[in-house]
């Protein structure tokens, strides 16, 4: 996995865009809505430093409420990972953002592309909560009900990246895929 994902990121920080890419970002924008704009809109904010950092420690506060310090403290770590693996990733890659000739930029981004950091975020986040869940919830419906909300959760943090113009789908394809080894490392 790891030399996987060595090649991948090597390869982008080489390429403007993986093949697909483009397509991809045509077909999820041809979904356009003034009301689906508004949505993914709030979905962007819940990646944002300050609100992601509300919603980790409201869920660190959440398991420690339920006596659940070690959990807690794992989610933290993860979070505080994630933030450096996202950082030192996307400044040794340093691919520029999708251009506004080639995409729809419906909300400007800073930084670089590669990875994006609301995919790796939330999936080393939303991953380490769906291999918590069973034992926080126990088995039967609850868990199914909460491990589909989850993963509906991470589907539409990575449509909302491509839908914005903010990012390749080869980002967030990467996002997903250093989240989910911070998310398994802890």
């Amino acid at each position: 996995m790891a030399a996987v994902l060595a090649v991948f990121t090597g390869s982008a920080a080489v390429l403007e865009r993986f093949p697909g890419d483009l397509a991809a970002s045509e077909w999820v924008q041809s979904w356009r809505t003034p009301w689906l704009d508004s949505a993914m809109e709030g979905v962007s904010v819940a990646g944002e430093m300050v609100t992601a950092g509300l919603i980790v420690a409201a869920t660190a506060a959440t398991l420690l409420i339920l006596r659940r310090k070690s959990e807690a403290s794992l989610i933290v770590a993860a979070t505080l990972i994630d933030l450096g693996v996202r950082t030192t990733v996307k400044a040794l890659v340093a691919r520029p953002r999708p251009p506004a000739d080639l995409v729809e930029v419906i909300r400007e981004g800073e930084g670089f592309s590669f990875p994006s950091g609301h995919a790796l975020h939330y999936a080393a986040f939303l991953g380490l909560l769906l291999l918590m869940l069973p034992s926080i919830v126990g088995p039967g419906p609850r868990l199914r009900v909460a491990q589909g909300i989850l993963i509906a959760a991470l589907v539409i943090v990575g449509f909302s990246r491509i839908y914005l113009g903010l990012h390749w789908l080869s980002d967030v394809i990467a996002g997903y895929a250093f989240g989910a080894v911070v998310a398994g490392a802890a």
